[in-house]
């Protein structure tokens, strides 16, 4: 049977790219040099991204069993100038991680090129299954097992599956197979249809490959409702093997354990999620009563609370004076799914946010790559990771982190404008400038957040005029009133209009809003001693958020960061020296 995959020319990862062929490293188009044997340890590493490599492996590799080397000492040095040339650091590794008396990892996302420049990496799209029950009231039940064979293929490591947002844009599509994987950049898709009777399921899917457009494999399954999650879990391995992807341990591991279901929790469960995945308030109030529903009747379902968990972060971005709350609420869905289950990766990046929000920043860390762990293809997890380290000012590890998300959800809105304001906090306008007109296109609703961005990016430019054009225009249709005035009163300040910039902060009503905005005023006015207080008092009220939470990062306060006071602000915020 035909695989996805050809044989791999290139490497590329974060801004480096290896030549395997030649055995040349280059950093943004700059050659490194590095030894023969260091690049073949890399090839290993890198070829096996996310996967423990031996020492014994390397050693095998490298030298035969008659060499007569130090092979402890060789190694040890082959690692340490790979560091060397990544500027990678043993104690905090973005690259090479060392499992001690096991092996190396690399840590990092990693994209492979054959000799004509396609990817290596299997790819597919699992298309909405189609509800053949005649009901449009069961599609719920359809979207679910869409939902689910993404989740479950997207924990084989050396698979990329786009996300759900991605996919059910497609749902009712016309669209051919040709089309929808030259729109997402894959290799394969994979259709099925789903009919629910009494308690069976009956499932077809079938994986169809293009260049050239051929069916590689269709299968059958009829299954009793308990046993769907197992259901899910072999239509995975059987995708898996059709494309020949070699799963490791560790992919073996994530697709292991699991379980019957208690057929109205789940249900229950699928309901709530349907309604949570659409991301409104009006969902999101129902998506509580499914959860609890799904709870309620079986109190040892793992993936209810998780959900539920996650339902309590969205309810808190509509519900801002009750975001204490939930989010207390949240954590506690999040320990109680993780006691039941602890291989639930969304349970570990809604605790990480939870966490991020108490700016505990290495406990968030840890959740998030456990997250990553266990879901490798999870886009959530990847992108509010690398919104951690915009925060923490580790731009390249963002940068590739939030790639990583885009090529698994590449027509998510949300992903999209996360992307997007990585590029504000990496200071690099002129991208961030017309990347927001591409998102406009996306979504005309957001004509005045285009407007506000642009004027954002005029300010730190220095086109003053033109900035406080963009920012009065967003402000009238702006749904953020008091984030576009604030920016707009920051324009003012920098511009040297000091009165008019005071004039527009009376203009904002919230709080925390007014606290941080007067912080940005005295900022572009230069007048530090009152800067700094309103900083302080904006980091006591934590909020905005998440706007004071990435002080550290945020351009508009650059002009304060050689003051002693501002490592003092960010030790009140708990950042590490």
């Amino acid at each position: 049977m035909a695989s996805l995959a050809p044989l791999l020319s290139r490497i590329h990862f974060g801004a480096f790219d290896l030549d395997v062929a030649s055995g040349e490293l280059q950093k943004s188009g700059i050659p490194i040099k590095l030894r023969r044997q260091a690049i073949e340890v890399l090839i290993m590493l890198t070829n096996r991204a996310g996967q423990v490599v031996t020492r014994e492996e390397i050693r095998e590799r490298l030298w035969s069993n008659d060499t007569f080397v130090d092979f402890e000492r060789s190694i040890n040095f082959c690692i340490n100038q790979i560091r060397g040339a990544l500027g990678d650091d043993a104690e905090k590794p973005r690259y090479v991680e060392t499992l001690p008396r096991r092996g190396y990892r690399f840590l990092a996302p990693v994209e492979n090129e054959d000799a004509a420049g396609a990817s290596t990496e299997a790819s597919i799209a699992v298309l909405p299954f189609t509800n053949l029950s005649g009901d449009p009231a069961q599609d719920y039940f359809a979207d679910g097992m869409t939902e689910a064979l993404i989740t479950e293929l997207g924990k084989i490591s050396a698979l990329r599956v786009i996300s759900r947002q991605s996919i059910m844009q497609y749902k009712g599509t016309n669209k051919s197979a040709q089309q929808i994987t030259q729109e997402l950049n894959v290799e394969g898709i994979v259709e099925g249809s789903v009919l629910r009777v009494g308690d069976r399921v009956r499932t077809t899917a079938q994986l169809i490959a293009v260049r050239p457009e051929r069916h590689l494999w269709a299968n059958s399954y009829d299954r009793e409702l308990r046993d769907v999650l197992e259901l899910e879990n072999e239509m995975a391995r059987a995708v898996a093997k059709e494309i020949k992807v070699a799963l490791t341990p560790e992919d073996e591991a994530r697709l292991r354990g699991t379980r019957t279901v208690n057929p109205p929790a789940h249900e229950a469960y699928l309901q709530g999620r349907y309604f949570l995945d659409r991301r409104t308030k009006a969902g999101v109030d129902k998506a509580l009563g499914y959860f609890q529903r799904a709870i309620e009747l079986d109190p040892t379902y793992a993936s209810a609370y998780a959900s539920l968990a996650e339902m309590f972060l969205v309810q808190g971005l509509y519900d801002p004076t009750h975001q204490m709350e939930l989010l207390a609420k949240s954590q506690a869905a999040s320990l109680k799914a993780l006691e039941l289950d602890d291989r639930l990766s969304t349970a570990h990046y809604t605790l990480a946010a939870q966490r991020l929000r108490v700016w505990n920043w290495s406990g968030c860390e840890v959740e998030y790559r456990r997250a990553i762990e266990l879901n490798p293809g999870d886009a959530t997890a990847h992108a509010w990771y690398a919104n951690l380290l915009i925060t923490m000012g580790r731009m390249s590890e963002a940068e590739v982190e939030m790639q990583r998300a885009q090529d698994l959800d590449p027509l998510s809105l949300e992903v999209y404008g996360a992307a997007t304001a990585f590029l504000w906090y990496a200071r690099r306008y002129d991208e961030l400038i017309s990347r927001c007109r591409e998102w406009v296109a996306r979504d005309p609703n957001l004509e005045w957040y285009y407007h506000h961005t642009r004027g954002a990016a005029y300010v730190q430019m220095g086109r003053h005029q033109e900035a406080t054009t963009e920012l009065r225009i967003a402000l009238k249709s702006s749904t953020l009133h008091d984030h576009t005035a604030t920016e707009l009163a920051n324009a003012l300040a920098v511009a040297g209009k000091r009165e008019e910039a005071l004039k527009m902060l009376d203009q904002v009503e919230d709080t925390p809003w007014r606290t941080f905005g007067a912080a940005l005023v005295h900022t572009g006015l230069g007048e530090s001693d009152e800067a700094f207080r309103s900083l302080q008092g904006a980091i006591e009220l934590r909020a905005p958020w998440p706007f004071v939470s990435l002080l550290k990062q945020d351009p508009r306060f650059d002009s304060l960061r050689q003051d002693p006071r501002f490592q003092d602000l960010l030790s009140l915020m708990s950042f590490p020296q």
